[in-house]
């Protein structure tokens, strides 16, 4: 339950107790005593007119004079007609009914003289009861209402820790209100200032030193060429040539998670063809030692088609490094999607979240622990997530590992 909804509870039971206090206070100090007096008034006149009824009065004229009902009857109350309470007064048995038209009856030589009377005796206490119901019902919309006001700015607060935890870096707290406010605010934006500062400095120096790795990169790919024409050892060469191409793809990685995160943000959504994408990443990216291929049919996404054809080859580089050589991988388009299928030793299922993490590669129990650096598939989370999708991974029952993912068409 919220925290709105918890305070105007408390608020509405705590003016539902005032409410109630006040009735019992009004009802035993005066509605209760006043009705006492009512009641009293009316037995001191059922007992004189009784005794006049017994000394021969005409009941009639009673009854026109002091706009009230008599009637003279043989027998007693029914006390099962009726809420009927006996007293005894001057000497008499007398029976009264309290209520709407109190009633009383007194025991005479005449028989029971029996004497209504036109008045409530409790309808002032129905009237509070009413009024407090009322007063009740408006404190509790305005306890809901106070509840709200009191807790918009945790609500504004807590909107604006999400924005900043979903990237957006630059959104800050009006600094208004009261002074509690404005400095609870303050500190907000301070913290954020700071936490931004940060990030962006990190990142600024990932991408920066991503960057000017390309250049000595360069040079060493040339220094390679030029040790092959003077005669190295080519199998010494190609294994240079293999560490290099591992930090280049590293660099490449490190660079587009930087521009990610800096905000660079996708290129022009268009419609795209996942089956044509799939076809040119497994063309860009060969795996000469196991057959990919491209089945199903999916209907056009919404993307960027060239941070999509990462994602793909990225996911098939990550299934060869770690399929058995000869096993085949295959990219099963679905409708809203796709998933990369392979046939390895799959991931122990405490394991398949990390798989996203950055610079995870198995555990390392792995027999292929080692291969790559870890970051393929974090930079494939990345795009699929600014794309507004998910990506997730499970083993399959045949034998190794299913990487899905879901796009919006």
């Amino acid at each position: 339950m919220s925290l709105r909804w918890r305070l105007a509870i408390l608020l509405v039971l705590c003016t539902g107790l005032t409410v109630g206090l006040s009735w019992t206070v009004a009802r035993r100090a005066a509605l209760k005593p006043l009705e006492d007096d009512l009641m009293r008034a009316h037995v001191r006149m059922t007992l004189r007119i009784a005794e006049r009824v017994e000394r021969g009065a005409d009941p009639k004229r009673f009854s026109e004079d002091m706009d009230v009902q008599i009637k003279v009857r043989p027998t007693p109350p029914d006390e099962k007609a009726g809420h009927w309470l006996p007293k005894r007064k001057g000497g008499r048995s007398v029976w009264v009914r309290p209520g709407a038209d109190p009633t009383a009856a007194v025991d005479t030589r005449a028989g029971w003289v029996y004497v209504k009377r036109e008045i409530d005796t409790s309808a002032p206490s129905r009237k509070l009861a009413g009024w407090l119901g009322l007063l009740l019902l408006a404190m509790g919309g305005l306890a809901v209402w106070a509840s709200g006001r009191a807790t918009a700015p945790l609500e504004e607060t807590r909107a604006a820790m999400a924005r900043v935890a979903a990237g957006d870096l630059d959104h800050r707290l009006p600094e208004q209100g009261p002074s509690e406010l404005r400095d609870a605010a303050r500190a907000f934006n301070r913290m954020a200032d700071r936490v931004t500062t940060m990030l962006r400095t990190q990142q600024e120096l990932m991408a920066g030193i991503s960057h000017e790795l390309r250049t000595p990169l360069a040079r060493l790919r040339l220094e390679t060429e030029i040790l092959r024409d003077l005669g190295a050892s080519e199998s010494r060469l190609s294994a240079m040539d293999g560490d290099l191409g591992e930090l280049d793809g590293l660099v490449g990685d490190l660079l587009e998670i930087s521009r990610l995160e800096l905000g660079a943000g996708l290129g022009q959504l268009q419609p795209v063809d996942l089956a044509s994408l799939a076809a040119e990443a497994v063309r860009r990216w060969p795996t000469p030692e196991h057959p990919v291929s491209v089945v199903g049919d999916a209907e056009p996404v919404r993307g960027d088609p060239n941070r999509l054809l990462r994602v793909i080859g990225n996911l098939i580089q990550n299934a060869g490094k770690y399929a058995p050589t000869g096993t085949a991988i295959t990219v099963a388009l679905e409708p809203g999607g796709f998933a990369v299928l392979d046939q390895g030793p799959g991931v122990p299922e405490h394991e398949l979240e990390r798989l996203f993490q950055p610079f995870y590669r198995g555990s390392k129990s792995s027999t292929h622990q080692g291969k790559g650096l870890g970051l393929g598939l974090m930079l494939v989370r990345q795009i699929v997530e600014a794309h507004g999708g998910t990506v997730t991974a499970g083993n399959r029952r045949s034998g190794g590992l299913a990487v899905r993912v879901v796009l919006t068409p």
